[in-house]
């Protein structure tokens, strides 16, 4: 999923100022807005998930404007997120282990404002990659190893919870925000000339 934005009127600044001058506030501009409304985004994302910013980061990239191509735009990855970046607090070491039998159930919050689901079945355990994750026996299905298949557990990926969440609140900031942004840097470039 991508946010794609564009500055309008340039035609006038142009004839205005000279190009080298217009490139850089229109890059500038650009690039503060990616900054500003991803920051934004990730806010409003983070009120409703349950998701660390650093988790959240992750599945964010941003590409940033240049004087040669004033392109910008927001990507958020479409893979799956591991219920663990919402695990509820906790001693994270204790609920590692393959067997669940007698242990406290793995308990995580997707939702901030909902209560936390207890997976009684799932355990906590470093996979393959060397990521933590919570996994979960597949019941029924082997191994070539004779060992129960497991497999880890996810949730929506971010492009999920930004789509009705955080792109409403990046497009109000860059509507909002881009006329003012700009004038600064317009300002700013005029003055150091």
């Amino acid at each position: 999923m991508e946010v794609d934005f564009k500055l309008s009127g340039l035609d006038r600044l142009v004839l205005a100022l000279d190009a080298k001058l217009t490139k850089k506030v229109v890059n500038r501009t650009l690039n503060n807005l990616i900054d500003r409304g991803t920051t934004a985004g990730k806010k409003k994302v983070r009120e409703k998930y349950n998701i660390k910013a650093k988790n959240l980061g992750r599945y964010i990239k941003g590409k940033k404007s240049n004087p040669n191509s004033l392109e910008a735009s927001i990507s958020v990855n479409t893979r799956t997120v591991s219920l663990f970046n919402f695990i509820n607090a906790g001693n994270i070491k204790s609920k590692l282990g393959a067997t669940r039998r007698g242990r406290t159930p793995v308990k995580v919050k997707i939702i901030r404002t909902a209560g936390a689901h207890k997976l009684s079945h799932a355990f906590v355990m470093i996979g393959k990659g060397g990521n933590i994750g919570i996994f979960e026996n597949v019941r029924g299905v082997k191994t070539s190893s004779g060992k129960n298949k497991i497999k880890r557990l996810n949730t929506v990926g971010p492009s999920k919870m930004f789509e009705s969440e955080g792109v409403p609140i990046m497009q109000k900031y860059i509507d909002d925000n881009a006329a003012r942004i700009f004038k600064q840097n317009f300002n700013f470039y005029i003055r150091s000339k």
